[in-house]
Formats: structure tokens, C-alpha cells, sequence
């Protein structure tokens, strides 16, 4: 504790025990801190090399990262574009307990102890006046006879009252008394004998006496009755303290009874509800001690809560899920933890939750049914895997599925799922020509899918079309029967033939009511009871609120009748005849079958001794792999996971239990290897496991080898080192590696620098260089060059300390939900921590991204542009820019590329300081720049870190500093591109789905997530839910995506198994239908899914399934080559001219340039034939007239195919010829047909619709397509129409999206001042045309 804060404490109050003590502690009060305001820009300063503001005047928050957002927002330690506020704050329990002092405890017990004293005197004076009136009633009984001055006449009942309580009470004993004296002294017999006794004297005297303000003398019993009726009347003078406090008291009564009725109508519809409850638990399917785990109602909860109708998102935060599911519920239990969630719910409310308890009851057998099927699927996986390798071949497995599809009854195959289309194959199974020209809707995944479908439309609209036509008749008759009614009927008898009309029209008018949905006999009551209550006028609230919960009441009674009516019958404890065990893998799943390779190989190499001074390290490697357990695929081997997903695919949801019984019979007697596959596979898994111990070994030898984390090893060290190995025999084998690696070619007077891949990789060269076994040989490498590097105990620690602080923004960039304002603020802490903690220095920090120069082209073709940077520096440093021609050295560090370090700024010259009202003596410090640098070691911005805030004289950067400074511009470097590849596979999705929901109508709701890790320490990762695109593909882009966790998808578990084997998964939720589809890193690993809700449909048809598959195809092909370009994996292609413009535009038609090189491919795979048939198609009615004379149907048909084939040909042809629309010859199809020839083929195969000096009339083009539906071109069976109809319609939306460049393609990301932003592909959509 600080001395300061201990002069603040007072002494208690028992240590010098006196009074006048705690009178001066009371005194002494605990100020509250009072939070400091933000610091004095004036007197902070920023060394760095940029002058030119674009906005005159400062905003005190922090600017957005895009140069068009100017607001900006402060964080704790840095300033950053549109970044999120952060509160930080303390339990209010913990700091009331930390700011009391003992002698206010003290003082409150006293005083406390005081009051209880007091308080109890008062209690026994009262007890003890009571005692004495019942001794004195016991005495002297009540006199009833004073009771006859009761009267609540209004005219004298003030007069009365008033008497009674000052006159009478005194009068009435005073009168008789001098009665009885006159009765005594016999003066009422002898009336005319003088007497000297005088009644008005003696009655005088008495009440002189008696008088009640300074006698006290016992009341008899007439005074006491007299005193009870003085109270009574008091109560009834208007106006009066008692009159009032007796109306108090009458509310007080009503609100006492009131509350009593409410709290019985309570317990009563407690009951119910527990009853109601208790009956919906039977509902459920038990374990074998009948119960049932919370995570399920949790989940059945939880889901609840988050339904938008209801607004109950408070209730589910107070919801805390469980990770397990070893809590169970019984009855007892399941009922009191479902009623101390819905307290406060309405009736209404109540029975919506009681309906969706029994949808999920419903639901959650149907999820049991899918867990014993995976259960059974998982035990056939161990069975075939005899070698315990832990995968299986993926092609044998297809094989045997087609096998048992082939032998199954056309029944059955109906419901499984065809193992020869996708999903259970992939796109790159797909032969080109197959995959965008096949139009057979035989391949469908369903057998007979569409026309089973057709079949069925037919069908309910003939139904319909009869039973609008039995209407029709009926009603023709009854209008005939009444007319013939009308005219021979006479008109007497007209109003009883009119009753007797209506009298049979009534059971036809309620069958028609009950036709259509009338409301019920409970439902009518419900309602009736509730208009009568809401009736009644001029109540209290008192009186409403009791009127409420007799509503209330009445309500739960009809929703018990309902539920009691509507219940399902009690279900059985099986499904399918078969028991749960009460086993449920759902959520635990991956931790039960999961295998993780480098765990075990850790916990090897923790056993070996010689690599005693890797193991820390090599924990700490452990302990940032996060996110474990997702299965990457390769199309070779299935491991468990993908195993289960598959054949789970390939049964579907609608299979029962015995057919995968018999699936899983089918794999056991033919799933066979053979001796030299069962070898090849176990040398796959030993190869595998020491590729794993290499990286393990390697990455921790980089680390403790590269102890300032600079990210990078300077080759001449590593091969000075390397060459010392066995005293230098082995160096000329070593020599040999570097003929087989490709080193980063250095600029001009740089060493040739290794990041932590490329020194694995050359390490793996050597070795296999040397002679030996390669594992042995390996580990002997690194042991030699692990004992040669030594390293002091203060090394190690700061090492590890930097490590974390790197890992952290690389974190960041993982949780961050696609922002780059978490990284920004982890850099910043990284660089701020250690320069406190190794430097002892007081630094600023900022960073700047190179940007084209498009307001002053004459200063430099591009800018930098100061992005985020520390607190103090936002006035000074924040959204500036600078030129070329301005003085500085940012710009040297990004010709050069290599860091600069200015010791001494004062003495440079060639330094800007920004806050120029400082004095220039003052300019003491250093200044250090560092570029950063893509995956190609393109610079694209500069780290800038000075001293200038520092008091101390002496504060240049050390070595170890500017090396740890250049891994955090590394570490950011990958972070930075690993959000920005995240935004640009956004913006092609939303290409793609735009695209997609132009030719799909039957999608209801397409939402894109993404894999991020969970912010908690060592837990299974997470979904973000980035965007949902609705109607007319307007999709909603979240700002703060929302986190789905696998603990709260128990019954929409689809979207972590697709995650979890990055396979399609077909399922069913709620009774709608999800494709959900997984993108995959260029590792295989899924990276986020796509879940594409199609309603009520069991599937799409054939024709919207191809197209689905083709748009998920391109988008994984363009999240390969954006993930592969900017790894530095694969080099950029710029094909077509667009792409040149800039990465943002690149990114907004990767989508349409992917699709156009697919469609060229397949075009250029056609032959002559194909065209020829297309140019001879409308000579077939000349060729065969008499085979559309008999119908017209077919032959309109035929005219409209010809119409078709014409507009898609003439399409094409202006795209080449524009010049054909001037020309005579454009109305004739004779002459326009001679263009379709070999050279129009090869145009269209390196058509370019982006280049400048394409100019076309695009509108007469569209004028040409637009007019012919995608429906029209499917039915019309054509490979060449289907392949030019998507071709051309590819190129206009190329062309339109090159004529509006800036204002389309920019990523349709949301700023943090929006809560969500809505994007839309540009366009005509073609669902007017469907």
C-alpha cells in the first residue's frame, strides 16, 4: 500500500474507543478517485514525417480506416479508425467493500443496538397500558347504553362529534353524580323544602374537579363505550386527521385483500403451469433413469428467447449454457428450472412455449435417431480401419456406396441420396463439360426428383381445378333451384320459404367456416370471458390488476383445456423399437473421436532429454493452437469424421434405422484391403507423424535461434552455424541443399533473411543431404545446433514474453469479425509493453498505408497515409498524409525497404515534427521507420516508433529492440492481409449470390459464416454470422457479426458438422430445408460455411441444383486464388484488363472472371457439329412438315425454340460485329448466320469485355437475351445455347460493372457507426423473366 493511502485511513473506532475519536474518523471521508481527463494535446508532440492535413480541423475521434470516413474514436492506449469504445468496469459489491472503513462499521452498530433498545421500550409501554385496560374492563363492564349516541346524521354530526369527545365524557358522569346527590338528599320528593344544595354549583364543582387536562381518574364503562363511539364518529366528519387515516386504512385494507386474491390467482396459475409442464415432460424420450440433460432445455430455451416476435433477448442473457451433458433433469427439476426462466410470461407467451416444448420433443427424437446413426457409422469406421491408421480410402468408399445404391429397391433409393452426383463428389470429379453442359434431370441427387415432383403439381391442380368445378356446379343449381322457387312460390308464403332457405344453407355455411380455419369452441370462451371482463368501467388500478389476473387465471384454464385437447398422445420411450442409452455425442463429439498428431508427438518429445531446452517452448507453440479438431480434406482418405458425414449424407435424414443397419452390413463383409495398402497406409501415418515431430522440433529451434522475434534468421549466421556440424565434414553435402531451395532474392546490399517456413524447409533439404537415417539425422541437427545457441535465463524470458505479444495480434486478426481495429490496438500494446518492460522507454507509435495519389497527382503518384497511431498523437498525427515532395525518410524506407534508425532527431534535418508550437530545443529523442511488406516483400505501408515523449536523455532503440520492432511489423503484416483476404471473399460471395438469386427464385435466405476462434482460452472455436441475403438477393451485412456456439446448436447442429468435416451436409431444421456448404482453406480446413435455406422443398430442382453448384464451384476456386496470392503460395493473374485497376476492383469481379474462363474452357472443348446443328435447327420444319401439323402446342413450341436459338446467335454476333446493326444485311438471319463460324469461336474463347476498346450497344444485346428466360434455355436441352446464354450474360455484367468502376464493385463492408449495411449486386435481376 502507497504511503499516500495510508495517511487516507482513519484509525477505527475500537482502538482508541472514544467518542470525540469517532466524531473526527465521521469527518474523514474516502474521496472518490476521480478519473484524470484525457491528456494535453498542447504540450504532447509527434516526431514523424508528414505535414499535409486533408481536413482543416481536427475531430477529437479517431478517423475510419477508409479516407472517407473523418470521425474518430478514442481508445485506451491507441487511437484507431472506427474503433469500438471499451468500459472497463469494477463489481459495485467489491469496490463499496473497498471503500469502507471500520469506523463507519463500528458507528453503524451502535447506532443500530440504540435503536433496537428504544424501539423495545416503546413495545413494553404498549403492552403494559394494554394490561391495565383489560384489568379495568374486568373490573368495571361496558355500559352499552352509550352506544345510543351513535348517529351519522350529517347535519349534527360534527356538533356531536365534538361534544362527545370534549363535553360529554365529563357532563354525562358530572350529571350523574349530582343526580345520585339529589336522589340521596331526597330533594326530588321535596320539592318545595328550601335546601342550600345547588345542582348547577355542584355540577360546576364536579367538572372543575374533574376536569380531563389536569384529573386523571378511572373511566367507567359507560365513558369507555362513550370514548369507542367519539371514535366511530370521528371517522365520519369530513375533513377531519381521522377521517383521512380511516380512508388510508380502507385502501390499505382493499389493497391487503387485493394483493391476497392476486397471490391466489398466482399459485393457481403456478399450478397449472406446473402441471401443464409436467405433463409436456412425457413428451420427451428419457434416458434409462428418465431424465433428460439441461444442455437440450437450455438449448430448447435458448432458441426460444432469441425469437425476434417475442423480444425476450434479456431473458436470453440470462441464460448460461452448459458445456456438458452430465446435468440431468428429471420432472421435479426439469419443471422448477423452466418456470424460474418464464416468471413473468403472459398466458398467451406460455402457451407458445408450451408449443414449441413439444416441436422440440419432436425434434430432439429426430436428433437421438441421427446420433445412433453416427454412433453405429463410428463404429463401422474403427471396424474398417483395422490398421488403426485413423482414415479410409475415399474412393473404395464411393465405390461400395454405389454398389449398395445400385442393388437397393427403387423405393428405398428414392430416399437415399445418388453417390455419383455432388455432394458425395466433388467439383474437381466433375468432368468441364458435364459439370456446365449437363442438363439431364435424371443425375439428380433424388431419383425421379422433377418428375415426381411434376407429377405431384399435376395432380393438386387438378384436385383443385375439380373442386372448383363441383363448386361451380353446385352453385349453378342451387341459383336455378331458388329461381324456380321464386316464381312459383306466392307471396305469403315468401318470407317462411326464405327462413326455411336459410335453415338448410346453415350447416353448409359452418362446414365453410370450419373449411377455412374458424376459430374454436375453447377459443370463443377465451375470447368472450375476456371482452366481459374489459368491460366493466370506473375500477380502481387496484381492481384492474385483480381483473388482470383473473384474466389471467381464466386464460391458463382454457390454454389447459387446449393443451389437455391438442396434447400428443403419450410417446414411447423407443425409437424404432430400439432404446436410447442415454449417450448423447452431439456436443462432445469431436473431443471423443478427434486425433491430434502434434499433441502426441509433443508429448514424445517431452519425454526425450536431450531437447530439455525446447520443451517450454514447444508448450507455448501448443498453447496458441486454438481452433483444433476441424478435418481438412484431400479427396483421397476419409478420416472418422468426414467418414460419418458422408455416409450420413449418402442415408439421409427420412432413412430409417434398419437401412443404415444394413449399410453398416454392407461395409463390414466388402470393405477389404489388401496386406500392401494396409502397409502403405501405416507408412503414410508414420511419414505423417515425423513431418509433424520435424515442424515441431524446427519451428521451436527458430524460436529459441531467433530470441528477439524479428520473424527472421540471417542465412549467413545459419550456414556459419550449419558448416561447424561435425567439425565441418558435412558442409560440401550441406552446400548441396542450396541447389534445391529458391532463396528471397535480396535487394541491393541486404542479407538474404529466412522466415520460419523457408529455415524448415532448408533444414529438411540439408538433412536429407546427409547420410543416415532421416529422423535420426534431423534430431542430431537440431541437437547440435540447439546446444550451440545459448541463451541466458533474461533471453528466455523476454523471448517468451515477446512471443505472446506477437501471438496476440495475430489473435486479434482471428477475432476480430473481418475489422482491423483490434489489430491496430493489440500492436500497439505489443510495442508499448515491451519498449516499458525491456526499454524502460516512453514511446509513440503510428502507422501508415501507401495509398494512390488521385487529389495531388503533381506531389507523387502515391501517398502515405497515417491510419491508427497512440493516444496522445491524434491531434498531431491522425488521417494525415504525406507527399513525396515533402521532407522525411518514410518514403526512403519504402524505396529501400530495410529499416532506418535516426538516433538523434534534432541532429538529422530532415525530420517534420508535428506539433509545431513546441520549441525546437525541445526535439530530443529517436525515430526508427519499418516497412511493412506483403508476401511478395512489397511494401505497403510504415511502422513509425520515436521517443520523443521520453524524459530521459538518453533513449535511442537498441538492437534487440529494432529486431523485436521488425517481427511486430511482420506479425502485422500477416494480420493485416489475413482480414483483408476475409473481406475480399466476402465481396465475392456476395457477387456470386447475386448472380445466383437472379436465376433462383425458390431460396429463401442464403447466410455466409466464418471460422473465427473463440476469445476464451483454450475452447472450441466459433461461427460469425456475417451476412444474410433475403429477397431479390438484398443482403444484410453485420457490423458486429453475432457468435453462434456449438453449445447452443444442439438441434442445428448441421453448421459444425459441415465445419468439422468440411463436407456438405443435407439437413432439416424446423421443418425447412438447409444446403449447407463449407469453403475451405487452400489446406483443406474450412475456413467458413454457407447455408442456403430453401423452405419447405425436400430439394431444388435439377436445373437450380446445377446452378448452385456452379456458383459455389467459382466462389471456391476465387477463395483459392485470393487466399494462394496473398500467402505469397501463388503469383497474381491479371487476365482481364479490369483487374489492373486496383485490389478492392479486382476482388468485386473475380467472381464473373473465374466463371468466364470456365465457360471459354468448355466452349473451346466443343466441336464443329454442335454449331451446325444450332445453324440447321430451323430447316427442320421444311424438313418435316407433316410432324406439327397435328399439333399446335409443338409447333409453337418449335417456333419459340428458333426464336431462341436466333437471339442467343445474334447476341453473340454484335458482341463481335457492332458494326452488323448499321448494316443491310441485319434483319437477315441468312447472311447474320455466316458470321457463326471458327473464328467466332476463338473470339468468344478470348473475348475480353473489359478492354477499352471493346464498344458495344449493350442494350441491343440485352434487347436479344434478355427477353428469353433461364428456364426457357434449360427446357430448350442445348449445350451451346446454355453455354453462350451464361456467356453473354457474364460479359454485360462485365461491361456494366466496368462503366460504374467506383461506385459498384467497392466492398460492401459496414462502417462502426452502422449497426448494418445492405448490399446488392448492380443489374436487371431475371426473376422477372422466370
Amino acid at each position: 500500500m502507497s504511503e499516500s493511502a495510508s495517511q487516507e485511513e482513519p484509525k477505527s473506532a475500537q482502538e482508541n474507543g472514544k467518542e470525540e475519536k469517532e466524531e473526527k474518523q465521521e469527518a474523514t471521508e474516502v474521496k472518490e478517485p476521480i478519473e484524470p481527463a484525457t491528456g494535453d494535446y498542447g504540450e504532447g508532440e509527434r516526431c514523424t514525417d508528414s505535414g499535409v492535413e486533408l481536413n482543416l480541423e481536427w475531430q477529437p475521434k479517431p478517423s475510419a480506416l477508409s479516407k472517407k470516413d473523418s470521425e474518430t474514436k478514442v481508445a485506451e492506449t491507441v487511437v484507431i479508425r472506427k474503433s469500438a469504445k471499451v468500459t472497463l468496469s469494477m463489481d459495485k459489491t467489491a469496490q463499496k467493500a473497498k471503500l469502507e472503513q471500520p469506523w463507519k462499521k463500528n458507528l453503524f452498530e451502535r447506532v443500530e443496538a440504540r435503536a433496537q433498545e428504544m424501539q423495545q421500550k416503546i413495545i413494553d409501554k404498549d403492552n403494559l397500558k394494554k394490561e391495565l385496560e383489560k384489568k379495568a374492563e374486568k373490573k368495571l363492564p361496558k355500559d352499552n347504553l352509550a352506544k345510543e349516541w351513535f348517529n351519522t346524521e350529517n347535519t349534527t354530526l360534527s356538533t356531536r362529534a365534538y361534544l362527545l369527545d370534549k363535553l360529554l365524557p365529563t357532563l354525562v358522569p358530572g350529571v350523574e353524580k349530582m343526580l345520585m346527590q339529589v336522589e340521596k338528599k331526597k330533594l326530588s320528593e321535596e320539592a318545595d323544602t328550601p335546601t342550600k344544595f345547588d345542582p348547577v354549583n355542584f355540577l360546576g364543582e364536579y367538572l372543575m374537579r374533574n376536569n380531563p387536562n389536569y384529573a386523571k381518574c378511572e373511566m367507567s364503562g359507560y365513558q369507555r363505550v362513550m370514548r369507542e363511539v367519539t371514535e366511530d364518529l370521528k371517522v365520519h366528519v369530513p375533513d377531519t386527521i381521522c377521517n383521512r387515516v380511516s380512508k388510508i386504512k380502507e385502501i390499505v385494507k382493499e389493497k391487503r385483500e387485493q394483493r391476497e386474491r392476486i397471490n391466489k390467482v398466482k399459485i393457481k396459475v403456478a399450478d397449472t403451469r406446473k402441471q401443464a409442464l409436467e405433463e409436456q415432460f412425457e413428451e420427451w424420450i428419457l434416458d434409462p433413469r428418465g431424465m433428460i440433460p439441461m444442455a437440450v432445455i437450455q438449448n430448447v430455451l435458448h432458441d426460444f428467447f432469441q425469437n425476434s416476435d417475442f423480444q425476450l433477448e434479456s431473458c436470453c442473457k440470462q441464460l448460461e449454457i452448459t458445456d456438458s451433458m452430465d446435468p440431468r433433469l428429471d420432472k421435479k427439476t426439469f419443471t422448477q428450472y423452466v418456470s424460474s426462466h418464464i416468471e413473468d410470461f403472459k398466458s398467451e407467451m406460455f402457451e407458445e412455449l408450451l408449443k414449441h416444448l413439444c416441436h422440440c420433443a419432436e425434434e430432439f427424437r429426430e436428433v437421438i435417431k441421427a446420433d445412433m446413426r453416427r454412433q453405429m457409422f463410428a463404429e463401422l469406421f474403427l471396424y474398417c480401419d483395422c490398421g488403426k491408421v485413423g482414415f479410409l480410402d475415399r474412393q473404395r468408399t464411393l465405390t461400395l456406396l454405389e454398389i449398395f445404391y445400385d442393388q437397393s429397391p427403387k423405393m428405398l433409393r428414392t430416399l437415399l441420396r445418388n453417390p455419383r452426383q455432388w455432394p458425395l463428389i466433388e467439383f474437381e470429379e466433375i468432368d468441364l463439360p458435364e459439370f456446365w453442359g449437363d442438363m439431364d434431370n435424371q443425375k439428380h441427387i433424388y431419383e425421379d426428383f422433377d418428375h415426381m415432383l411434376l407429377q405431384m403439381n399435376t395432380l393438386v391442380s387438378e384436385k383443385h381445378t375439380s373442386k372448383m368445378q363441383n363448386k361451380l356446379l353446385e352453385n349453378q343449381e342451387e341459383q336455378q333451384k331458388h329461381d324456380e322457387q321464386r316464381k312459383s312460390a306466392p307471396p305469403p308464403n315468401s318470407l317462411e320459404q326464405q327462413r326455411g332457405t336459410t335453415a338448410e344453407q346453415g350447416p353448409q355455411r359452418m362446414s365453410k367456416e370450419e373449411e377455412q380455419g374458424g376459430e374454436s369452441t375453447t377459443e370463443q370462451l377465451h375470447r368472450k370471458s375476456i371482452t366481459e371482463e374489459g368491460t366493466h368501467t370506473g375500477s380502481t388500478p387496484e381492481q384492474g390488476s385483480s381483473r388482470e389476473s383473473i384474466i389471467e387465471q381464466t386464460q391458463h384454464k382454457t390454454a389447459k383445456q387446449v393443451w389437455k385437447e391438442k396434447s400428443c398422445e403419450p410417446k414411447s420411450q423407443k425409437i424404432e423399437e430400439k432404446s436410447w442409452s442415454g449417450e448423447f455425442l452431439t456436443c462432445n463429439w469431436k473431443m471423443k473421436h478427434a486425433k491430434f498428431e502434434d499433441e502426441e508427438q509433443a508429448n514424445l518429445i517431452y519425454g526425450d532429454s536431450r531437447f530439455t531446452d525446447l520443451h517450454s517452448i514447444i508448450r507455448t507453440i501448443q498453447s496458441y493452437k486454438e481452433g483444433k479438431g476441424r478435418s481438412a480434406f484431400n479427396g483421397v482418405s476419409l478420416d472418422l469424421l468426414q467418414f460419418v458425414q458422408l455416409l450420413e449424407t449418402f442415408v439421409g435424414e427420412d432413412a430409417s434405422l434398419d437401412i443404415s443397419e444394413n449399410l453398416t452390413s454392407f461395409f463390414r463383409r466388402c470393405y477389404v484391403e489388401t496386406q500392401e495398402e494396409k502397409m502403405s497406409a501405416l507408412e503414410q501415418v508414420r511419414q505423417n507423424a515425423s513431418r509433424v515431430r520435424w515442424g515441431l522440433l524446427l519451428e521451436a529451434l527458430f524460436q529459441k535461434w531467433d530470441s528477439d522475434g524479428s520473424g527472421f534468421l540471417d542465412l549467413n549466421e545459419v550456414d556459419e552455424l550449419l558448416y561447424t556440424y561435425k567439425e565441418g565434414m558435412e558442409k560440401e553435402s550441406m552446400k548441396k541443399a542450396k541447389l534445391h531451395i529458391q532463396f528471397p532474392q535480396p535487394r541491393q546490399g541486404h542479407e538474404v533473411r529466412l522466415s520460419s517456413k523457408q529455415f524448415q524447409k532448408y533444414i529438411e533439404l540439408v538433412v536429407s543431404e546427409l547420410r543416415g537415417n532421416e529422423d535420426h539425422v534431423l534430431e542430431s541437427v537440431v541437437e547440435f545446433l540447439m546446444n550451440a545457441l545459448e541463451r541466458s535465463h533474461i533471453e528466455s524470458l523476454r523471448n517468451s514474453a515477446r512471443r505472446k505479444w506477437l501471438h496476440q495480434i495475430q489473435r486479434a486478426a482471428e477475432t476480430s469479425g473481418v475489422s482491423m481495429e483490434p489489430v491496430y490496438a493489440e500492436t500497439f500494446k505489443a510495442l508499448t509493453q515491451d519498449a516499458e518492460a525491456h526499454g524502460n522507454k516512453k514511446i509513440s507509435a503510428h502507422i501508415s498505408l501507401l495509398e494512390e495519389n488521385e487529389l495531388l497527382p503533381d506531389r507523387g503518384n502515391v501517398l502515405l497515409r497515417n491510419v491508427a497511431c497512440t493516444l496522445d498523437d491524434a491531434p498531431f498525427v491522425l488521417n494525415r498524409v504525406l507527399y513525396r515532395d515533402m521532407k522525411g525518410i518514410s518514403f526512403t524506407v519504402v524505396d529501400e525497404g530495410k529499416p532506418i534508425h535516426v538516433p538523434q532527431v534534432q541532429h538529422h534535418g530532415n525530420i517534420f515534427f508535428w506539433n509545431r508550437s513546441r520549441c525546437e530545443n525541445n526535439h530530443n529523442g529517436s525515430f526508427l521507420a519499418l516497412p511493412l511488406q506483403d508476401a511478395y516483400m512489397r511494401i505497403f505501408g510504415v511502422i513509425a516508433v520515436d521517443t520523443l515523449k521520453d524524459p530521459q536523455e538518453i533513449n535511442i532503440f537498441l538492437p534487440h529492440e529494432i529486431r523485436f520492432y521488425q517481427g511486430v511489423a511482420n506479425v502485422f503484416s500477416t494480420a493485416y492481409h489475413y482480414v483483408h483476404s476475409r473481406e475480399h471473399i466476402l465481396h465475392v460471395i456476395i457477387t456470386g449470390i447475386g448472380w445466383l438469386c437472379s436465376i433462383i427464385p425458390s431460396i429463401n435466405t442464403i447466410t455466409t459464416y466464418f471460422v473465427e476462434l473463440d476469445t476464451q482460452q483454450d475452447s472450441d472455436y466459433v461461427l460469425r454470422n456475417m451476412m444474410v441475403t433475403g429477397y431479390m438477393g438484398l443482403t444484410e451485412i453485420h457490423t458486429n457479426p453475432p457468435t453462434i456456439f456449438r453449445k447452443t446448436c444442439i438441434f442445428r447442429d448441421f453448421l459444425f458438422k459441415c465445419t468439422d468435416s468440411s463436407e456438405v451436409v443435407l439437413a432439416s431444421a424446423c421443418g425447412e430445408t438447409h444446403i449447407v456448404i463449407p469453403l475451405r482453406e487452400r489446406t483443406g480446413e474450412a475456413l467458413g460455411v454457407i447455408d442456403f435455406n430453401i423452405g419447405r422443398s425436400r430439394m431444388l430442382l435439377y436445373r437450380e441444383y446445377k446452378d448452385l453448384q456452379k456458383m459455389m464451384k467459382v466462389v471456391q476456386a476465387a477463395c483459392y486464388e485470393i487466399l494462394g496470392e496473398f500467402s505469397g503460395e501463388t503469383k497474381k493473374k491479371y487476365i482481364l484488363e479490369i483487374e489492373n485497376v486496383g485490389e478492392v476492383q479486382r476482388a468485386g469481379i473475380l467472381f464473373f472472371r473465374i466463371m468466364l474462363q470456365e465457360l471459354q474452357e468448355s466452349i473451346r472443348l466443343l466441336n464443329s457439329i454442335d454449331f451446325v446443328s444450332l445453324l440447321i435447327y430451323d430447316h427442320k420444319l421444311l424438313m418435316e412438315p407433316k410432324s406439327f401439323q397435328d399439333s399446335s402446342g409443338q409447333f409453337q413450341d418449335f417456333e419459340a425454340n428458333i426464336n431462341l436459338v436466333h437471339d442467343i446467335l445474334m447476341g453473340v454476333i454484335l458482341f463481335f460485329h457492332p458494326e452488323l446493326e448499321f448494316s443491310s444485311d441485319f434483319e437477315d438471319w441468312d447472311k447474320c448466320k455466316l458470321y457463326v463460324n471458327r473464328y467466332l469461336v476463338e473470339n468468344i474463347c478470348t473475348f475480353d469485355p473489359t478492354s477499352s476498346n471493346i464498344q458495344v450497344n449493350l442494350q441491343l444485346i440485352d434487347g436479344y437475351i434478355r427477353d428469353h428466360s433461364r428456364i426457357e434455355v434449360w427446357n430448350f436441352g442445348n449445350i451451346v445455347i446454355e453455354y453462350l446464354y451464361h456467356w453473354t450474360h457474364i460479359c454485360s455484367a462485365l461491361i456494366e460493372l466496368n462503366k460504374k468502376l467506383n461506385s459498384t464493385i467497392i466492398p460492401p463492408l459496414p462502417s462502426k457507426t452502422d449497426s448494418y449495411v445492405y448490399a446488392k449486386m448492380p443489374g436487371e435481376t431475371l426473376l422477372e423473366k422466370l
